[in-house]
């Protein structure tokens, strides 16, 4: 081949070269012109498209998501595992984060964590440990769910749904041994506690109805608005002479009325049933007088043939000198049981100082599993619970009231806030006949050595 055929074959293909480079540059500028409409809006912000994209995307080595700086760094690692194996001396932090000593708590771990262990999927689920701690780190607190986050190293819907099913299953599990419903038996043991402790012979429990502030939901409208001006969530309980809570019923929305929420309630129809497996009536204490078992309750309640109310008439002042000393000196101070285990409750557990952020599903879940640790930690440790006996109210040898710690803290009063005073009389003959007999017996048979030169301030 000549000279002049190679030279014409070397043009040739530089300009081949040449066309095939413009055709790179065109393509890249297309599609940067194709990315632009996509990806942005006209003004050159990110379209929707765009953001949606770049949420897709988790970032890696994101904290709440690496299972060795949650092992290294959350709380749970670096307080409550390293304390839970010391002795109590040395146990304060751990008993103040979550509300129990490390034994309570690795006997409520055995219990639950069946139960609400995760099983191994793709990536290594959070250990039960930590699930408990969790919850009973927001039980305990009541803080908000981003800041526990940040606590414990998990994601913020993962804390979210860790709180809701744990709570779920501490209820299930502790419900049949801390909070199964008294039989007969039961209810004579209750009964010999209010006449040792509180001078009230006959009486199986002192009962009220307490609301839970919670936080305004979006169209809720004003199903619970309560009287007192706030959104609520109605409890009515039951409590023995230790504090422990027999009878609960959740779910009643603040709308409602005293009547309405009682007339309601389980333990309205199971005690109007005869369900309830109540003793048969029996003498009282150093008497012959026969008379049926009791709860007692405030001026809220109706009067029947188990359930005493004070004396109407306490405004006007014209209580005799049996009805005040019915009214005050001994109705009162049994029916100081469930007020006090109301306070106890809710200074121990802050999450029922301050308004609830949760659905009233979730937030029904959290009384419940509020109160059968409450159970729990009474039965089981009650010097912790109670703090050497400082938190509730305490009488001293001359009959004198000393209030509980617990009344102290302005939160755990204004936050349970009482039911209004029922302006009803319409009881039977028969509930007001044993009424007269219980007033009776306190001024004679079972009159106490204090009661003569003491009347005791009513605190309801």
């Amino acid at each position: 081949m000549d000279d002049s055929s190679e030279d014409e074959i070397s043009e040739n293909s530089d300009v081949d070269l040449e066309d095939s480079d413009n055709d790179s540059e065109e393509t890249i500028k297309n599609n940067e012109l194709l990315m632009k409409t996509q990806w942005l809006c006209g003004d050159g912000r990110p379209s929707r498209r765009l953001k949606a994209l770049q949420n897709s995307y988790r970032p890696v080595g994101r904290f709440q998501n690496s299972s060795s700086q949650r092992e290294q760094h959350s709380l749970c690692t670096t307080v409550l595992l390293a304390e839970k194996s010391m002795t109590d001396c040395f146990t304060f932090r751990f008993r103040n984060i979550i509300r129990m000593s490390p034994f309570m708590f690795n006997k409520l771990l055995n219990m639950v964590g069946p139960k609400i262990a995760k099983k191994y999927k793709k990536r290594r689920s959070i250990p039960v440990e930590q699930r408990l701690a969790l919850t009973l780190r927001f039980l305990a607190s009541g803080d908000c769910l981003r800041s526990l986050s940040y606590a414990f190293r998990i994601g913020h819907s993962t804390v979210s749904e860790t709180i809701r099913e744990t709570c779920e299953k501490i209820f299930e599990t502790l419900f049949p041994i801390y909070l199964k419903p008294p039989d007969s038996n039961g209810w004579k043991k209750i009964a010999n506690e209010f006449s040792k402790i509180k001078n009230f012979s006959n009486c199986i429990g002192a009962g009220d109805g307490k609301h839970f502030a919670i936080q305004c939901l979006t169209n809720s409208g004003s199903s619970l608005y309560n009287y007192k001006g706030f959104h609520s969530m109605v409890m009515f309980a039951i409590c023995d002479a230790n504090y422990c809570f027999t009878v609960v019923d959740i779910g009643a929305y603040g709308r409602q009325g005293d009547a309405s929420i009682f007339a309601s309630s389980q333990f309205a129809m199971k005690l109007e049933n005869c369900s309830l497996r109540i003793p048969p009536p029996c003498p009282l204490v150093y008497s012959d007088v026969i008379v049926p078992h009791v709860f007692v309750m405030d001026d809220a309640f109706p009067l029947k043939r188990n359930i005493m109310k004070p004396y109407p008439g306490r405004s006007l002042g014209t209580l005799l000198k049996g009805e005040r000393t019915f009214n005050y000196i001994r109705l009162s101070r049994a029916r100081r049981m469930v007020e006090n285990a109301f306070g106890i409750i809710v200074s121990k557990l802050q999450i029922f100082s301050k308004p609830i952020i949760a659905s009233p599903s979730n937030v029904e879940k959290y009384i419940g599993a509020g109160v059968v640790l409450h159970n729990m930690l009474i039965r089981e440790d009650s010097r912790f619970c109670l703090d050497n006996q400082n938190l509730p109210d305490h009488f001293d040898a001359n009959g004198k009231l000393i209030e509980g710690a617990w009344r102290s803290d302005a939160t755990a009063k204004s936050m349970f806030r009482d039911f209004p005073l029922s302006k009803g009389a319409n009881y039977t003959s028969v509930a007001k006949i044993i009424r007269i007999q219980f007033e009776e017996y306190f001024m004679k048979e079972g009159a106490v050595p204090w009661q003569k030169c003491k009347k005791e301030e009513d605190h309801e």
